[in-house]
């Protein structure tokens, strides 16, 4: 078993005029032990460790046992008695050495956590949150105060919801929030302080990660919503239904966000005529949104959120909303932790 936390209870007796000192040493998860990892501890207090520590069984102990503790054991504890009186000692009831251990359930994985079922082992997730009445937000902000050593994450997304939408708030995905770190901040708390609260904001993106078509380039010569592939197989790499981002590879930041509602061989058609003069012309690149349920800040409208429901339809701005945080950590010992957090829904 890996350990996270750990504390001793063991039933020692320190008369007056006596000290006593408790260190205990766990073998890393490779069944090695080093004597720099041997630590002082409180009795009944949690200390964290910092290292891949792990008890094994028995069985696994005798398997192993080459770089072990005495007697291929795993752990080892060490009690030091001392006295200024002769005639006094502190003791021990050896039938209390009860020791307890405690794991963090985490991992490094977030696959999937813009969909309903995620891979992530440590979550929260809010109560939907509903604005009030005549109000309608144009943004979300969203603050945590944090402990996050470095190594681990923290990863932030939110379901949105228009007045106008006739789909519930359970049905959408969740969208990612993009981590804002302001130009010398720190994103790392420190790893040997539990208490290194860092605040974090995170923002809804401009656009929403996807793939890049790489068979060709697209044009769109005018004012329209057909764009022109210079190869032959477009509707092999963009089908009908899909929501890609156009942008001119020179300027990257100019870029539009639409669904696809016609695709063949050669050309491909959006929902709305291409006005901005600034992506008419040769050489566009499309990348396929993979989310394509998630919310975007629309540079194309003041940069408002936007969404498409289910039916592909659009909807900009939001009622309600709800916030889920994905914790991670690659470690056993080392996870981050929300102390707070702030959701702030905005408008211009």
């Amino acid at each position: 078993m890996s350990i996270s936390r750990f504390a001793p209870y063991f039933n020692v007796k320190v008369p007056s005029g006596a000290k006593a000192k408790y260190s205990v040493n766990f073998a890393n998860t490779t069944y090695a032990k080093s004597d720099g990892n041997l630590s002082e501890v409180d009795l009944g207090k949690n200390a964290l460790l910092s290292y891949p520590a792990m008890i094994a069984s028995r069985s696994n102990e005798v398997n192993n046992s080459t770089n072990l503790f005495a007697n291929s054991k795993s752990f080892n504890a060490k009690l030091e008695f001392s006295s200024d009186n002769p005639f006094v000692s502190p003791y021990v009831l050896e039938e209390n050495l009860d020791f307890g251990i405690q794991q963090f359930i985490i991992n490094n994985d977030s696959t999937n956590e813009a969909f309903a079922n995620g891979s992530a082992f440590s979550k929260y997730v809010s109560k939907p949150v509903t604005l009030g009445k005549d109000q309608v937000a144009e943004d979300l902000i969203v603050f945590l105060s944090a402990f996050k050593p470095a190594g681990t994450d923290i990863e932030v997304y939110v379901k949105l919801l228009s007045e106008e939408d006739g789909e519930n708030l359970n049905q959408k995905n969740w969208t990612e929030l993009v981590l804002d770190v302001p130009t010398g901040s720190s994103i790392n708390s420190l790893d040997t302080n539990t208490n290194d609260f860092i605040e974090l904001k995170y923002v809804i993106p401009s656009a929403q990660g996807g793939v890049k078509v790489t068979s060709g380039s697209f044009n769109i010569p005018t004012a329209t919503n057909v764009i022109t592939a210079s190869y032959a197989t477009v509707n092999t790499d963009i089908a009908v239904g899909s929501v890609v981002k156009v942008y001119n590879p020179t300027f990257p930041d100019t870029f539009f966000v639409d669904t696809v509602t016609a695709s063949n061989t050669t050309t491909l058609t959006v929902s709305k005529a291409v006005s901005n003069s600034s992506l008419q012309g040769s050489g566009l690149i499309i990348d396929v949104i993979t989310n394509k349920n998630s919310a975007f800040l629309n540079n194309q409208n003041f940069n408002i959120v936007r969404y498409f429901n289910s039916s592909l339809a659009k909807y900009d701005g939001f009622k309600a909303f709800a916030v889920k945080i994905v914790l991670l950590s690659p470690y056993s010992y080392l996870v981050p932790r929300v102390e707070e957090y702030r959701a702030i829904a905005v408008s211009a």
